[in-house]
């Protein structure tokens, strides 16, 4: 194997050059800084978006309870959450729900009346619980929304579960 030796003035000979070309490293820090730079910027802008959105406010635990007067499925909600969305002027509400039925259920409804503290309806909507095929004494979760204002404080739910037909 044959090595390149640049002899260099005043140094004995057969010593290595270390001087780089810097012909090759302008052309190629050039490409490096920009390319660095790009790096940055995407990664500043990717963490940016990463970050918790500081205007929805933290979720809220209230009360549900059985529609008395309607007849449903023995579901029972077990915990929900809730917050104010002001982009949509929206209550998202999402939580959890237990079959009770002693059998197992497919495509169950939970059908819901939302209130403010002072017991105005906000409005009645529905959803299907997650997972769709639902064991006995298994936990499914559901998700919906519902017309607000930042003036409410408290939600009461009034809801009964059906299976879709």
């Amino acid at each position: 194997m044959t090595r390149a030796v640049q002899k260099t003035p005043g140094k004995e000979s057969g010593s290595w050059s270390r001087r780089p070309d810097l012909r090759r490293i302008g052309k190629r820090s050039g490409a490096g800084w920009i390319s660095a730079l790009v790096l940055l910027a995407l990664t500043a802008a990717g963490c940016a978006s990463l970050q918790p959105d500081k205007t929805t406010p933290a979720a809220r635990h209230d009360t549900a309870v059985r529609n008395e007067k309607i007849r449903g499925l023995n579901f029972e909600i077990l915990d929900f959450s809730w917050y104010y969305l002001p982009q949509t002027d929206r209550i998202q509400i999402s939580g959890r729900a237990q079959n009770r039925t002693g059998e197992s259920v497919q495509a169950v409804r939970l059908l819901v009346t939302v209130f403010d503290q002072n017991r105005k309806p906000l409005g009645t909507t529905f959803a299907f619980l997650n997972p769709t095929y639902i064991k006995p004494d298994q936990i499914a979760r559901f998700e919906f929304s519902v017309n607000g204002s930042e003036s409410v404080a408290g939600l009461r739910l009034e809801y009964y579960f059906q299976i879709q037909n």
